[in-house]
């Protein structure tokens, strides 16, 4: 088997047979062969297990402030009240209260919006620290599967009749249990990293559309310019805008969901 046929169960890449010699040239058999190998795989493991049960993305109260912000600033309040209430409530005066209202909150919302793209900046260190578990998952199930080859290849050169080997032979037999599970785990890392990777996409995207709205608005209400223009901006003109922004939030909430159904269903395959 030094001759590199021995493979990883799970279809990982063969060890390096010439590590493989060298290791089962030195092998002394024993109860815990392996264990410092073993070991590491199973640190790895159970830290793929503590990522797939964190919380992953949580933007929740952003996402309600913004709300809460645009709920003030809904294009109605630019139409005046029916009957005698509406006698005292002329379109300018609303206009004027409308575009201080949104001054007020266009500037809150810039800080919103910013802290949405940073939730963004929190999913990329997830994803950096999954790839460096990535690596040490690879490492280890490398190390281990080096120790197995070794050990099948010690094996192959005992003669049948050899006593005490059994306990030995179960112990290699264990281990290979182990590689194969592992080996199944590694897609794992990358399931992870793809499923808050929609929610990144929103939340970079939801600040470029709140600025969107941001802009449109302020040529509507007649900001654009030092002084303020004298406009009659119709609510339905102000609706699109603001109703890109609601339809990025709820995107953003959908993707989470999503992405939290994902991390429990890979949390249940690693048991």
């Amino acid at each position: 088997m030094a001759d590199g046929s021995y493979r990883i169960p799970g279809g990982a890449p063969a060890p390096d047979p010439a590590r493989v010699a060298q290791l089962a040239d030195g092998l002394t058999p024993s109860a815990d062969f392996g264990a410092e190998a073993d070991a590491a795989v199973a640190d790895c493991l159970a830290r793929l297990g503590e990522a797939a049960r964190a919380k992953g993305a949580d933007c929740a109260d952003l996402i309600a402030s913004v709300r809460d912000r645009m709920t003030r600033l809904a294009p109605q309040g630019l139409v005046p009240r029916r009957g005698l209430a509406g006698l005292f409530d002329s379109p300018g005066k609303r206009l004027k209260a409308f575009r201080a209202a949104f001054r007020d909150g266009g500037g809150a919302l810039a800080g919103l919006s910013a802290g949405l793209g940073e939730r963004a900046g929190d999913i990329d260190r997830l994803t950096a620290g999954l790839d460096a578990l990535a690596d040490d998952l690879r490492g280890a199930v490398s190390a281990l599967g080096e120790q197995v080859a070794a050990a099948r290849e010690w094996l192959s050169r005992q003669a049948e009749e050899v006593e005490g080997l059994d306990d030995f032979r179960s112990r290699i037999a264990a281990l290979e249990a182990r590689l194969a599970a592992t080996v199944r785990a590694l897609p794992l890392v990358r399931a992870l990293q793809n499923a808050d990777a929609r929610v990144r996409e929103g939340l970079i995207a939801a600040p470029r559309t709140i600025e969107a709205w941001r802009t449109d608005w302020t040529g509507h209400l007649g900001l654009d310019r030092k002084r303020p223009r004298k406009v009659r901006p119709a609510p339905e003109a102000l609706a699109p805008t603001r109703d890109a922004v609601e339809a990025a939030l709820a995107g953003i909430e959908t993707e989470v969901s999503r992405a939290a159904q994902r991390r429990r269903e890979i949390a249940d395959r690693l048991g």
